[in-house]
């Protein structure tokens, strides 16, 4: 059920050049515009989820509604023949897709509260699995895009039908934030690290997300522009690579990225998400860097599968540290998380202006890396952080410091002449 609806997504970064090409007289510059669509639809898709989990039964009739919403908007988009089609069609899409990450994300946190990184990656993983998807259905398809989303649409709306019949989680009780602790804790934090933890991970998760679906939307045409600029050097600059081999390379990232996350997952057993983030974001930083700084075929690959693994992870391990911060995850809490996400694609529409510029395209992706190392460096200073210790016990984590506290029931007999002795003891854990 989370696997089939990021295939739409991912089908519209190799789609670009054929919806372009459908649009009469439109250059990447003017389509992009769709990207502020896709943020806006996102943005009030995990909002309305995010209340939907809290303020309704625990069913998944809501989890499925923004999958078969997004299902009509893939149905729409390779009909569009204008910039407003796109961006309605694209609107109605990404509204669903907002749906489902927030609430797949919350309901999988819910379900694993003691410690949620190893089963999110796993869960996405399953929207790697979509996305990796959707590169190799427009390849079987010819890149023919209409066939292509129709088939993804008749696959998500399948999953939707079944998800209908798996019985979600119960919301865990409110718990009270973190307030340092053992296991390298900076101290401190408490309510404060409680109230920023939200803003700074959707920061966090708002640019690494946009780095890297701007990746996976613009590696065909990032191809495309280096085949154009290779014939105009005569070989001096740029490389050459056919359409088939970007997607093919497009979905090699993803699916390291896929692959990566069920690792990322097992190490969340034994490592806390700080350590794993900083691990993370040093990797695919560096992968970025060789990629924008050495145009080449070579370092296109090489950089594609390092930078996917290095991706993989941050996802799950930002949402499993705010857990561990918060002390708890709500719908709220989801929305904000899925909120950050869906306003990713404001990363792809910085990278779609400077798409005729296929140099530009990495260092601007890179950029976004150092931005989301820069917001998780001010959410590491502000709030309480563990670095050592095992993790677990996040949705219970109010103050793993303290003592436990016991009430201590004595019965004393006394007789006639003052004396007594206690006679049974009751020792009451709340």
């Amino acid at each position: 059920m989370s696997a089939a609806p990021h295939a739409h997504g991912e089908a519209y970064g190799p789609a670009l050049p054929q919806l372009r090409d459908h649009v009469p007289g439109a250059q990447y510059s003017s389509v992009a515009v769709v990207f502020l669509a896709r943020s806006a639809a996102g943005v009030c898709g995990a909002v309305a989820m995010g209340r939907a989990l809290e303020a309704t039964a625990r069913t998944h009739l809501a989890l499925s509604a923004a999958t078969a919403l997004a299902c009509c908007g893939a149905l729409l988009l390779p009909l569009a023949a204008s910039v407003p089609a796109l961006m309605a069609a694209v609107f109605v899409m990404d509204v669903g897709l907002g749906g489902v990450n927030c609430g797949g994300n919350t309901l999988c946190a819910w379900a694993n509260a003691e410690n949620p990184t190893p089963a999110l990656n796993v869960l996405n993983g399953a929207f790697g699995l979509g996305a990796l998807t959707g590169p190799l259905v427009m390849v079987a398809a010819s890149n023919d895009a209409k066939r292509a989303f129709w088939a993804i649409a008749a696959l998500s709306a399948a999953a939707a039908l079944v998800g209908l019949l798996v019985p979600p989680p119960p919301a865990p009780p409110p718990r009270k934030a973190a307030e340092g602790g053992e296991g390298g804790g900076r101290g401190g934090g408490g309510e404060g690290g409680a109230l920023l933890v939200m803003p700074l991970t959707a920061a966090f998760i708002c640019l690494s997300v946009g780095a890297e679906i701007s990746f996976g939307a613009f590696a065909v045409p990032y191809a495309l522009g280096q085949n154009e600029l290779y014939d105009a050097s005569g070989g001096r600059e740029g490389f050459r690579m056919s359409v088939t081999e970007a997607d093919v390379l497009n979905s090699c990232f993803w699916a390291t990225f896929t692959a990566a996350r069920l690792l990322w997952g097992a190490l969340a057993l034994r490592v806390r998400p700080a350590p794993s983030l900083a691990g993370q974001l040093a990797t695919l930083t560096a992968a970025m860097a060789m990629m924008a700084l050495l145009p080449t075929r070579l370092s296109f690959w090489l950089g594609a599968v390092v930078y996917g693994a290095g991706m993989s992870g941050c996802f799950a391990a930002a949402l499993a540290q705010m857990q561990e911060i918060a002390g708890g995850m709500t719908g709220a809490a989801g929305a904000w998380v899925s909120g950050g996400a869906s306003l990713g694609p404001l990363v792809q529409l910085a990278v779609a202006s400077r798409a005729s510029h296929p140099r530009e395209i990495m260092w601007t992706i890179l950029a976004a890396c150092i931005g989301a190392c820069a917001s998780m460096g001010a959410l590491w200073a502000a709030c309480s952080v563990h670095w050592r210790g095992a993790p677990g016990g996040y949705n219970s984590y109010s103050n793993s410091s303290a003592q436990p506290e016991y009430k201590v029931i004595a019965l004393i007999e006394m007789d006639g002449d003052g004396a007594g002795g206690v006679v049974d003891i009751d020792i009451d854990q709340p």
